[in-house]
């Protein structure tokens, strides 16, 4: 069970702030332990790089000794080469990356951009800007960018440093006397998430005052007031946690000591020096008509958060969408309760034009450079990752890349730039939970590879899924993965998938996730019944809040190697077994642990049931092939059917789970 362990965690982060990242400040943890945080990269998957790339040695982890870049005190920017766009070619089968993930994922948009050193550049977009009015995400459109405010907000504190304004190792109170039950921090440890202040939303009865009141405008001290009278969770400078309250006194110590609003010192600093016409950090009453309006599935969030059922009353009803429980959260949060942790509007262009010249040394002078790599471990959601002065730093496949990630309500973007190819990319989405990863690996690795091998665009034909019939159960999917090996569960790899089930009565749509996120996964398995290629989602199961369901779509690869010559295999009564589906409804108790799981729906093909694989008769279903199907799938939720198809799978209808979540029987009733 701990792949609904991990759905549940992840999800917690994008509850508890949605302001670039959440956190675990106060010492208890959402959920139980992870691998890794939502704030880290991606985790990226490159194949076939080119051979100049080394991938399989990890590069120096050691500081920069010599960095260009400009002497202390002075923030001009060089102005660099201007890059050529990448070939016709490399667009057009980067922006089928783009295409296809919003048809896989059925996520709203996205917007990416990546910048290959001084010599070539690309950016693209796709999808929807506004569901309501289906204007698209354009060039010129805008997205909130959450914690990526960090490196700029850590970079304006550290130029301060540099000119001699802020001493890194100085307390606090030296700059914010108020705060006097702080004064063993210091500007280092605020930097660096090791000040021990808890996260200023801390509690569903906080975050529903917030979402009660959106029109209010926060004062930085009344956002601190959230956490002012609450124990660290360890002494300074022993322990390492995110918060977003250390960003907002970061805030307020560099507009104590320049006399200057952060608003004008970022804009004057970096954003007009750099050209970065498409940034600025958020205030009440900003033009919106570029800003994306960013949404949430509330049906998946709620319960798995572990928030009230208060929180739909909350929510105004016009910002529903009709028909669903997803929401325009664009307006939910106030931009000034995020301020310098996460109030920046940007696009993908501008992020990775500072990154990368923050990383080259355009904005602070090696000394800076040094302190804001010297990289500590800090604990985010249950996990660690490594964390300098507003940097993250991960290992890839393409060796060490720095930069930060971030949420906020309605967004998920991330910002890195690659030291060992001098890289920068940036991925903009606009919905929560947004599924990432895939993308973000198809993307780099059809850039580092010059489109190899790129495959020709999936149009999955309009009358393939045909109309929802309410009334009757059925699974409707969409994927798109790298198929993994069952036996290695840890080189699984992350794909994308858009699922809707319904049992009769309402439409549900399911989210998907494997060990590294909300996704779905592919994975092959070879056993006693022979080879067979299991696709899983995850979503909101019909008996309440405390409810997840769970897909397995099971099937021989030959069924989708064997399709008709336009793509389309039909299944019959004789296929129930070698194309399989089950849903799962899990019970989950009060701490949002498994206690019951039961199988709801099995495959009922008496009814129209088909398959379509994108690559028609040339589909290979093997370890790491990349599949593009879509499945219509007739279900039954009679019991006597379900029990008789589980009794032939050798498997019960219904498993019970004890307090460690070992499978045991279920008690007689």
């Amino acid at each position: 069970m701990r792949k609904i362990d991990y759905l549940i965690t992840i999800l917690a982060t994008t509850a508890l702030l949605g302001l670039g990242a959440c956190s675990d400040s106060d010492g208890t943890s959402p959920g139980p332990d992870v691998p890794a945080d939502t704030d880290a990269p991606d985790a990226i998957v490159v194949t076939d790089t080119p051979d100049a790339i080394d991938v399989t040695d990890a590069p120096d982890t050691s500081p920069p000794e010599d960095l260009p870049g400009d002497a202390p005190g002075d923030t001009s920017v060089d102005t660099p080469p201007t890059p050529d766009p990448v070939a016709p070619a490399l667009a057009a089968a980067l922006q089928t990356v783009l295409n296809e993930y919003v048809r896989f994922s059925g996520d709203p948009g996205i917007a990416f951009a990546i910048h290959d050193g001084d010599k070539r550049t690309w950016s693209g977009v796709a999808g929807l800007a506004d569901k309501v009015t289906n204007s698209p995400v354009t060039a010129l459109s805008q997205f909130r960018v959450g914690s990526n405010t960090k490196p700029i907000t850590a970079t304006w504190i550290l130029q301060l440093v540099e000119e001699g304004k802020v001493v890194l190792d100085a307390p606090l109170t030296d700059y914010l006397p108020q705060y006097t039950q702080w004064s063993a921090i210091t500007v280092r440890h605020l930097l660096g998430m090791q000040s021990g202040i808890p996260e200023y939303i801390v509690d569903s009865a906080v975050l529903l005052q917030i979402l009660s009141q959106p029109e209010h405008v926060y004062t930085p001290a009344e956002v601190l007031s959230f956490v002012a009278d609450k124990p660290l969770a360890y002494t300074p400078g022993t322990g390492g946690s995110y918060s977003n309250s250390n960003w907002i006194l970061l805030g307020m110590i560099g507009e104590k000591v320049t006399g200057l609003k952060a608003i004008d010192e970022m804009r004057t600093r970096f954003f007009e020096p750099l050209g970065l016409k498409n940034t600025y950090l958020e205030k009440a009453g900003d033009p919106a008509d570029r800003l994306v309006h960013g949404y949430m599935d509330m049906s998946v969030l709620v319960p798995l958060m572990g928030l009230p059922s208060a929180m739909f009353a909350v929510i105004p009803e016009e910002l529903y969408l009709a028909g669903t429980q997803t929401i325009d959260a664009t307006s939910l949060l106030h931009p000034s309760l995020t301020w310098t942790a996460g109030a920046i509007v940007s696009n993908p262009d501008d992020l990775a034009t500072f990154q990368r010249a923050l990383q080259l040394g355009r904005l602070l002078g090696p000394d800076m450079m040094n302190e804001m790599r010297d990289w500590h471990r800090i604990t985010l959601l249950g996990g660690e990752s490594d964390y300098g002065l507003g940097l993250m730093r991960q290992q890839t496949p393409i060796g060490y890349i720095y930069g930060h990630g971030g949420l906020n309500f309605g967004f998920h973007v991330e910002t890195y730039y690659s030291p060992d190819l001098d890289m920068a990319f940036c991925h903009m989405h606009n919905f929560l939970p947004a599924q990432t990863v895939a993308v973000t690996s198809e993307a780099l690795k059809v850039f580092l590879t010059d489109a190899k091998d790129a495959p020709e665009e999936c149009t999955i034909p309009a009358e393939f899924l045909g109309d929802p019939p309410v009334d009757q159960p059925v699974v409707k999917l969409v994927f798109k993965g790298v198929v993994g090996d069952k036996t290695k569960p840890a080189e699984a790899l992350p794909g994308m998938s858009s699922v809707w089930a319904t049992l009769g009565t309402s439409w549900v749509r399911l989210f998907g996730f494997d060990r590294v996120g909300i996704f779905s996964a592919a994975v092959l398995d070879t056993g006693d019944l022979g080879t067979f290629l299991t696709v899983n989602s995850w979503g909101k199961g019909d008996g309440g809040d405390n409810y997840l369901r769970e897909l397995l779509l099971t099937m021989k690869p030959e069924m989708l190697e064997g399709v008709g010559a336009d793509g389309v295999k039909i299944l019959t009564e004789a296929d129930a077994y070698s194309a399989g589906v089950v849903l799962v409804d899990i019970e989950l108790d009060a701490k949002l642990k498994p206690i019951k799981s039961c199988v709801v729906a099995t495959p009922d093909y008496s009814r129209t049931s088909r398959l379509f694989a994108c690559d028609g008769q040339s589909t290979v279903v093997a370890v790491g092939s990349t599949l593009r199907f879509s499945a219509l799938l007739s279900l039954t939720t009679d019991i006597a059917k379900i029990e008789s198809f589980m009794t032939t799978l050798g498997s019960q209808r219904c498993t019970c789970y004890d307090a460690a979540g070992a499978a045991t029987a279920c008690p007689v009733k």
